[in-house]
């Protein structure tokens, strides 16, 4: 009778065990798509600054769509995020040296991404005359801009009339005035594109589709 006891004691707890293991291995799964959703399809992201506005406001929350850029270029009037500064892991820092690691888990340490509007693409004739954009000779209809006929130069990072060479995207800020951008910083390589701004999730009076 105790040599029964003690298999049915064994076998209760060979089941709770590997029901365990079953709810670690479905944890561990969940976790492993969330990540890969997160570095490859979706992202969230959180406006910081004013140089969007009208379009983007502080505090607004964001839905990064990542997987497009790896089917097509971005194209003018996107809203993108681009990489400025490849952020850094603080701890696992044997993982600085994987570009997978650094696309799924958050690096936090030193990244920097600047959020703007793609203004021309590759083969694009860009210019800048009294405070318009003109691209390949036209002035361009800009209706999201803050204050109209506010685009000015900010260095000579670029010379205009500028061609925009191959793998390359002009991006300025909706907010001429206020906006860090290709005017001081140059063109942005096409790879530095980490996704397109599509969808707004926060406030709540704002939810819906980027324009």
């Amino acid at each position: 009778m105790d040599e029964i006891r003690d298999k049915l004691g064994r076998n209760k707890e060979t089941g709770i065990l590997y029901e365990i293991w079953q709810w670690i291995k479905a944890i561990l799964a969940a976790v492993i798509i969330a990540l890969v959703i997160r570095g490859f399809v979706f992202e969230p992201v959180l406006v910081d600054g004013p140089s969007m506005e009208p379009t983007l406001y502080t505090g607004e929350k964001l839905i990064l769509y990542k997987l497009g850029s790896f089917f097509k270029t971005p194209e003018r009037g996107d809203i993108v995020v681009v990489e400025i500064n490849q952020g850094k892991f603080a701890f696992l820092k044997f993982l600085n040296k994987s570009d997978f690691a650094k696309k799924v888990l958050p690096t936090f340490i030193k990244e920097v991404d600047y959020i703007k509007r793609v203004i021309a693409v590759e083969g694009d004739i860009m210019d800048i005359n009294e405070g318009y954009v003109y691209i390949n000779g036209e002035k361009i209809d800009e209706p999201y801009v803050l204050q109209e006929g506010a685009t000015y130069i900010r260095t000579d990072a670029i010379t205009f009339p500028y061609t925009v060479p191959a793998d390359e995207i002009i991006v300025l800020g909706d907010n001429r005035i206020n906006s860090k951008d290709s005017r001081e910083i140059g063109p942005m390589p096409v790879n530095s594109v980490k996704g397109e701004a599509v969808f707004r999730l926060w406030p709540f009076d704002k939810v819906g589709k980027l324009k």
